[in-house]
C-alpha cells in the first residue's frame, strides 16, 4: 500500500460521492481495512443493488452479517477533529459507560475509493426506527407519545449526569427501540469530559438548536439543554394535539428556526400556548423565554422540567433577517416597500400682470424655468421663413400615366374583336 494512499486527506480535497463509495463497497473485501467489514454482507434492495442513506456528513451503508450488524458511515467531507474526538469518546465510555450512546469507532484508513484511503466511522446498527418515523406511526396513541416524552426525559438526564452533550439531538439521530428505549447515534460534535478543546465545525440541526448556536457556533457541556427541551415539548404537544403534526416538514418535529428567532410571535407558538395540556403551555412559555436568553445557560432538561424555570442569563436576540427571509422566486415573498419619492421644490410662478387669466392647473404642476436670452441675440433681426413647396406629383406625371392606361386597354379591345371574328368564321 503506497504512502500516498494511506495519507490523511489534505484540506480542500474532493471527497468521494455516493457513486464512488458504492463502487468501493461493491469491491469488498479488497477496499476495507477492517476484517469484519471486509467479510460482511451489505444490505441490498429487491433488485440486488446496494442501499444507503445520505446525511449531511456521510453516506451510510449497512451490513447484515456475518457478525454484528453495523452502519458504515463513509464521509462526504472532513470532520473537524474527527479522529481525536472519537478516540476520546471511546476512552471515556470505556471508563464511564453510557448505554444510550451507540458504539462507534473511527477508522482512519477505513476504505479505499478513487485510488486512495478515506476514513470511515463504524457504528453499532441500533435495532429500531428514527424518532420522526416512530412519532408518525403513533400519532393515534397519545399515551404512547407521553411515555416516549418521559423516556426522552430519562435519556437526557442520563447524558447530563454523565457529563455528556450529544451536540446534535434531533429526529434522525434518536432511535426508538422495539422495547420503547432510546439510543443516540452520530457523534461528530459530541462533548465529553476531556474533549472541551475539540470545537466542532458544525452547529447541529437548525430546527432543533438554539438560534444563537446556529448563528455563532456556541458549544459547551450544557449545549443539549435547548434541543432536549424542544423535543420534550414537541412530544407532549403532539400527545395533546396530534393535528400539530401538520407542521412537520420532514426536517423538524413541529418547531423550526423561524419560530426560535421569533419567540412567542408565530402561529406555532400561539397553538402551543393554547394547548389543552397545561404542562405544554408552561413548557412552551419556558422554551420561548429560552430563545430570548443566551445559549450559554448552565442547565439541562432535568432542571427545566423539574422546576419549570430557567437560570438567569443575559438576553439574546436573533439578528434581523427580515430582508433575506425569502427570495423573489419563493412563495410568500413580499417586496420591500419603496421609499417615498422626494417632492421637488416648487418653482415660483412668473409674474403676471393684473387682469391676465391663467388656465386652471393643479397645485403640483411645476412651472418651467425661464431661459435667459443674451442681449446680442435678442437684438438681431430674424429673417422671415419661406413656406415649403407643396408636396405632390411631378408636373405632367398624371397625363403620361393616363395615356399609357388607355393604350393598354385599346390593344386588349382589338384582340378581343379579332378573336370573336375568328370564332364566327369557323361557325359559318
Amino acid at each position: 500500500m503506497s504512502a500516498d494512499m494511506t495519507a490523511a486527506p489534505e484540506a480542500g480535497v474532493t471527497w468521494p460521492n455516493a457513486v464512488q463509495y458504492t463502487a468501493a463497497v461493491q469491491r469488498a473485501p479488497d477496499t476495507f481495512s477492517d476484517p469484519e467489514l471486509a467479510g460482511a454482507t451489505f444490505e441490498r434492495n429487491a433488485a440486488g443493488m446496494l442501499t444507503h442513506t445520505e446525511g449531511e456528513s456521510a453516506f451510510v451503508f449497512f451490513t447484515t452479517g456475518p457478525g454484528r450488524p453495523a452502519a458504515v458511515r463513509c464521509l462526504r467531507r472532513e470532520i473537524q477533529h474527527g479522529a481525536e474526538r472519537y478516540r476520546r469518546l471511546a476512552r471515556f465510555l470505556a471508563e464511564h459507560p453510557v448505554p444510550a450512546l451507540a458504539a462507534a469507532q473511527w477508522q482512519e484508513d477505513g476504505i479505499e475509493a478513487n485510488g486512495r484511503r478515506w476514513p470511515v466511522v463504524k457504528m453499532e446498527l441500533v435495532d429500531g426506527m428514527s424518532l420522526g418515523r416512530h412519532i408518525e406511526d403513533h400519532l393515534d396513541d397519545p399515551d404512547g407519545l407521553r411515555g416516549l416524552a418521559e423516556a426522552w426525559l430519562r435519556t437526557a438526564q442520563a447524558l447530563e449526569r454523565a457529563g455528556v452533550a450529544h451536540g446534535d439531538p434531533q429526529h434522525d439521530n434518536i432511535i426508538v427501540t422495539p422495547s420503547g428505549g432510546l439510543r443516540l447515534i452520530d457523534f461528530d460534535s459530541i462533548w465529553v469530559p476531556g474533549a472541551a478543546d475539540l470545537h466542532p465545525d458544525e452547529t447541529g440541526h437548525r430546527n432543533f438548536q438554539h438560534p444563537q448556536r446556529t448563528a455563532e457556533g456556541a458549544w459547551h457541556r450544557h449545549i443539549d439543554a435547548f434541543p432536549a427541551l424542544v423535543i420534550y415539548v414537541s412530544l407532549l404537544a403532539l400527545a395533546a394535539e396530534p393535528e400539530l403534526w401538520a407542521l412537520n416538514t420532514g426536517t423538524n418535529l413541529i418547531l423550526e428556526l423561524d419560530d426560535f428567532e421569533q419567540p412567542g410571535a408565530t402561529p406555532t407558538w400561539r397553538r402551543l400556548f393554547a394547548s389543552r395540556d397545561t404542562r405544554v403551555r408552561d413548557l412552551a412559555d419556558l422554551l420561548a423565554r429560552f430563545c430570548g436568553t443566551t445559549v450559554m445557560l448552565e442547565t439541562g432538561l432535568e432542571h427545566i422540567a423539574g422546576t419549570l424555570d430557567l437560570p438567569k442569563g443575559r438576553a439574546w436576540s436573533a439578528p434581523d433577517r427580515s430582508e433575506a427571509t425569502t427570495q423573489w422566486w419563493q412563495p410568500g415573498h413580499q417586496a420591500a416597500p419603496m421609499p417615498p419619492r422626494p417632492r421637488p421644490h416648487p418653482v415660483p410662478r412668473p409674474h403676471v400682470e393684473p387682469g391676465v387669466q391663467w388656465p386652471h392647473v393643479g397645485p403640483d404642476v411645476q412651472w418651467p424655468q425661464p431661459i435667459p436670452i443674451p442681449a446680442h441675440v435678442a437684438a438681431q433681426s430674424v429673417p422671415p421663413v419661406e413656406p415649403p413647396p407643396p408636396v405632390g406629383p411631378e408636373p405632367g406625371r398624371n397625363t403620361t400615366l393616363r395615356r399609357r392606361v388607355l393604350a393598354y386597354w385599346g390593344v386588349v379591345a382589338v384582340l378581343i374583336v379579332l378573336g370573336v371574328v375568328a370564332l364566327l368564321g369557323k361557325v359559318l
